[in-house]
């Protein structure tokens, strides 16, 4: 086999219910110069016989002595890829037929692009629902001081983009928006507005929780880094907006709105991405935060639905079908 252009890394645990459909659909692609490297971690179901059946050579197999835990496993996978792309996969997902041939060309055009990510379609719980997340690297940078808005599963990275960086093998959760917080500060992000993959989701997880957990210090530690002159009240403000953890009552919206104000007056002063792409972020989690708020709705009934509509009239589409898909969510 010649050298491949892109290296696939599919870390699996246990995975033995939807291994075959996620296997194969990246042995279908329509692209195919890649190398597939797939890494069980010492599974204990039929996930090895499962992989081991498959006789396609562009299968690297790797078998963990240990269990390392998939972040150990990630950084195993890159250390050894061949490809000048590294494209992610999960044991539960499926990749669209065209998904590395649409990225792969994408990158080849865009050769200052270090990440590229897509849109997704659910299965498992919530089934069949859009995902679609911001597609400009301002606005992925606005919104990644709130969340991540890059699917690791569906992402194809320039491996030499990564350079020494790897994945924080101190996290087995959210380990790769923490490496998303690290990559914007050398190279461009972007998503495809493409259903390049189904995305499985599983609301009663118990990692979950978890993740919400070192989410919140990724955050914390992303704030700090980009501005100056934030107190720990406003780190715990910030990390209520974005676990949409809203209060009902006055006072707390007072300091919800005021921190808001502030994050937008600091990007504007440090200019960490774009004006218009940041404020509309920050408008998005002021429009949850205000419905949310139910008790306080006379207080800002005016104001808000005068704002609402201002939004509204500007066919702001895309701001408004996330806005609706997070307020479902979070009910």
């Amino acid at each position: 086999m010649s050298m491949p252009e892109v290296s696939v890394i599919m870390p699996v645990y246990n995975g033995e219910k939807y291994l075959k459909e996620s296997i194969e659909s990246i042995l279908n692609q329509s692209f195919s110069n890649f190398e597939f490297i797939i890494i069980d971690d010492c599974s204990t179901d039929d996930s090895l016989r499962i992989i081991e059946k498959y006789g396609d050579p562009r299968i690297a197999l790797v078998k963990n002595e240990k269990h390392m835990g998939i972040t150990r496993s990630l950084n195993f996978g890159i250390s050894m890829a061949k490809g000048k792309y590294i494209a992610r996969m999960d044991c539960d997902d499926i990749s669209m037929p065209k998904r590395l041939k649409k990225q792969f060309l994408f990158m080849e055009k865009n050769k200052d692009v270090g990440i590229c990510g897509s849109w997704i379609e659910t299965i498992g719980d919530g089934e069949g629902e859009i995902w679609r997340y911001p597609i400009s690297f301002d606005d992925i940078k606005a919104y990644l001081l709130f969340a991540s808005c890059i699917i690791h599963p569906s992402v194809m990275i320039r491996k030499k983009s990564l350079g020494l960086l790897k994945y924080n093998e101190n996290l087995e959760n959210a380990q790769d928006y923490e490496l998303w917080t690290r990559m914007v500060d050398d190279t461009i992000v972007v998503n495809l507005p493409d259903l390049l993959l189904k995305y499985r989701v599983n609301k009663t997880s118990l990692s979950n929780q978890l993740k919400k957990k070192n989410a919140d210090s990724i955050r914390e530690k992303f704030l700090l880094r980009k501005f100056s002159g934030i107190t720990k009240s406003e780190i715990e403000m910030h990390n209520k907006i974005s676990n949409f953890n809203f209060g009902d009552n006055k006072l707390f919206y007072s300091d919800f709105v005021g921190w808001l104000s502030k994050l937008a007056y600091l990007n504007k002063k440090e200019g960490f991405t774009a004006i218009k792409s940041f404020d509309k972020i920050v408008i998005y989690y002021w429009l949850i935060g205000t419905v949310r708020m139910r008790s306080v709705e006379m207080l800002i009934q005016k104001h808000f639905w005068k704002f609402f509509l201002s939004i509204l009239i500007k066919r702001k589409q895309a701001l408004m079908e996330l806005f609706l898909k997070r307020i479902r969510m979070s009910e």
